[in-house]
């Protein structure tokens, strides 16, 4: 069995805390193979790893809330950084080895060079400031990025002769390299980078690119725009290395997907070009969780299901922590940069938009995906059916999966979409050849 999202619990709590965890989690384990052997899988396509990693991922954020819970925070007594210290564990899970998989490093980088300073929008101009300022002062601001490849890209860059003391390195390998950037989800205040390398490692497997995976700034330490500038900021640095525009993938899961809608609208309104595509795994769409599926869906789901009118909300504490849910911030919440479901996508990137039948999100991103016009198709089992010939925009929804499945090594599901993922991005390509 996999651990949580096929991750490792943090060294750093000790090891009475590690205990108490691993404990508690394989009670939990217990329970759902138990359920599963007595009356059958929750649904239909849930294999029994699939349903204990699932079960044992609820479980995970139910400890979560309840620790939240305890703080018993008010506007006036919010912390911000108290509830960041909090998070600590879910912002450094890391993914299993990879070591069957592929290879990674970490890289830093640097916010100093002076296109980086020019503010697509008004909501950004006072960090774009902050950042001029810190790197005239000889301070530029850092943010890292780990990059990904596969076994099978490390053993076919050998053949080629490529050194592979660069094959982990930033800058591209050749003059027409593709790669992905992938932005990693957590309702812009938990997780990061380290908890998508499995992903990346098949992403890197089904297409023969590098996958990059960056990290930005979260919340509630560093709310709404923060993050989504970082995001926006480490796509042109990519560019600012040298890699074209027309041979770069970005990609993201749930917050992640969120943040890829807006560089694409970013990148448009500021008059430069678009990536290649877009890949939104599950993304974040209307932050006001509108859905009916948030009721229907929540015995399916592993995702925290806390409403905005709580002050540990995800969704306050991005947009406005510690604030009063009033009118000013129910009005944030219809903001395209906040909610893309709001937004104008015209002129964007293609996209494919991927989503499990039974998550919480599931009505959200449907609306959306309506209101893009995107092609849509249902998927069932392990077999991917092909690109849809000639479109560009697809909507793929997936039999009885939740929120980002591509972490259940175990559901069929997960093996078809990462299938799919290559197939739409061969498709692309083919019709832009």
């Amino acid at each position: 069995m996999s651990d949580l999202y096929g991750c490792a619990f943090p060294a750093h709590l000790g090891k009475e805390q590690q205990d108490l965890y691993e404990a508690e989690m394989a009670a939990v384990m217990e329970a759902a193979k138990k359920s599963f052997l007595e009356n059958g899988p929750t649904l239909p396509s849930w294999t029994l790893e699939a349903q204990v990693a699932i079960t044992r991922a609820r479980a995970e954020v139910v400890r979560l809330l309840k620790k939240c819970a305890s703080i018993g925070m008010t506007p006036e007594t919010f912390d911000a950084e108290k509830i960041g210290t909090l998070f600590k564990p879910l912002r450094t899970f890391t993914a299993r080895s990879i070591e069957e998989k592929g290879k990674f490093e970490r890289h830093i980088w640097k916010i100093e060079a002076d296109n980086l300073f020019i503010s697509p929008k008004e909501v950004f101009d006072e960090l774009a400031e902050s950042d001029k300022k810190l790197a005239m002062e000889s301070k530029p601001r850092e943010l890292y990025t780990e990059v990904v490849v596969s076994n099978e890209f490390v053993k076919a860059a050998e053949e080629k002769g490529i050194d592979s003391s660069k094959l982990l390195g930033v800058a591209p390998l050749s003059e027409n390299e593709k790669i992905i950037i992938h932005y990693h989800g957590g309702g812009f205040c938990i997780e990061g980078p380290a908890i998508c390398r499995g992903l990346a490692a098949d992403l890197s497997k089904e297409t023969g690119y590098r996958v990059f995976l960056p990290s930005y700034r979260l919340a509630p330490e560093n709310p709404f725009p923060k993050p989504i500038y970082d995001g926006y900021l480490f796509y042109k640095h990519m560019l600012n290395l040298g890699y074209k525009h027309e041979n770069i993938i970005i990609s993201g899961d749930s917050a992640g997907g969120n943040m890829c809608l807006s560089i694409m609208v970013n990148l448009r309104d500021s008059g430069m070009p678009q990536p290649m595509c877009a890949i939104l795994h599950s993304p974040w769409v209307d932050l006001n969780l509108p859905g009916e599926s948030y009721v229907r869906n929540v015995d399916l789901d592993f995702i925290s299901q806390e409403r905005p009118e709580n002050i540990l909300c995800h969704v306050r504490m991005y947009v406005a922590p510690g604030r009063e849910y009033d009118d000013h911030v129910k009005k944030m919440l219809n903001d395209p940069m906040v909610s893309p479901t709001f937004g104008d996508f015209t002129g964007v990137a293609p996209m494919m938009m991927i989503t499990g039948e039974v998550e919480l999100l599931v009505d959200d991103t449907d609306i959306f995906a309506h209101k893009l016009g995107l092609k849509e198709r249902f998927i069932s089992g392990r077999e991917h059916p092909g690109a849809i010939e000639g479109a560009k925009n697809v909507y793929e929804k997936y039999a009885g999966m939740g929120h980002i499945f591509f972490f259940i090594e175990a559901a069929n599901e997960k093996h078809a979409c990462i299938r799919g993922i290559g197939n739409y991005i061969r498709n692309i390509e083919s019709q832009n050849s």
